[in-house]
């Protein structure tokens, strides 16, 4: 479970975050990852 969750399977907090990283850093949102 660990590996899978690694893999893919991340928190939505973890999402978040990464989605506002790269909204700040690209300019664009990235909604089909």
């Amino acid at each position: 479970m660990k590996q899978l969750r690694r893999h893919s399977s991340w928190g939505s907090a973890d999402w978040e975050k990464l989605n506002y990283f790269y909204n700040k850093v690209f300019g664009s949102s990235i909604k089909g990852l």
